[in-house]
């Protein structure tokens, strides 16, 4: 089990499509390695103790920024602090 410290998040990212209804492939990264989105959507996995505007299994859009990426149980996740969080989805 993973338990973040403070303000920090883990997510899990949701792979998005990367080609537009008309054909059009959208890169999500650089010959280097550099990430080129800046906006990712993603499910909490799980939230330190000074986090209470969002709870395991919402999903989240996320800005990306110098995060810890990880693979955790072959599940592509990063570690955030809950300010890099931009909203989260409903179905309302």
């Amino acid at each position: 089990m993973i338990k973040p410290t403070s303000t920090n998040c883990l997510l899990e990212y949701i792979d998005e499509p990367n080609t537009t209804q008309s054909g059009l492939e959208l890169l999500d990264g650089s010959k280097d390695g550099s990430k080129v989105r800046l906006n990712y959507k993603a499910k909490v996995l799980a939230i330190g103790p000074d986090v209470t505007n969002i709870k395991i299994d919402d999903i989240v859009i996320f800005k990306w920024h110098n995060n810890q990426d990880t693979d955790l149980e072959g599940k592509k996740c990063t570690f955030i602090d809950i300010e890099k969080v931009l909203c989260i989805l409903t179905n309302n």
